[in-house]
């Protein structure tokens, strides 16, 4: 039997997570943004929240790997630079990590510049 007037509220929060919002990226520092003009960015994608959460984790990541090498550049510099190109390539996964699901959610012309870069 129909019953008139009710809501599938299961479908409704899943249209809610599939719905797709452009954000602008700031790849310096770090950060999304919905609306254009708050801070200088560098490239536009269109994501799910699931995804801008995904790129957010990248950019934590990121930051982490950052004050790791800040820490380990002190300790070590003065040591013949062991294991500093070990480093610089973990940092250099994670920029890949976070450039691919750029690419994912990005635009025409955000997959245009990421593949002008070749780091995918």
């Amino acid at each position: 039997m129909l019953e008139v007037g009710t809501m599938n509220y299961d479908n409704h929060e899943q249209d809610q997570d599939t719905a797709r919002q452009t954000y602008y990226v700031d790849i310096q520092g770090k950060q999304l943004h919905l609306q254009q003009g708050i801070a200088a960015y560098d490239l536009e994608i269109v994501a799910s929240e699931a995804e801008a959460q995904q790129i957010e984790e990248q950019f934590r990541k990121l930051d982490e790997r950052d004050e790791e090498s800040a820490q380990f550049m002190l300790r070590f510099s003065f040591r013949g630079g062991e294991n500093v190109f070990e480093k610089n390539g973990e940092y250099e996964q994670e920029m890949q990590k976070l450039f691919a699901l750029l690419y994912q959610c990005g635009t025409d012309g955000t997959k245009r510049h990421i593949e002008s870069m070749n780091i995918l």
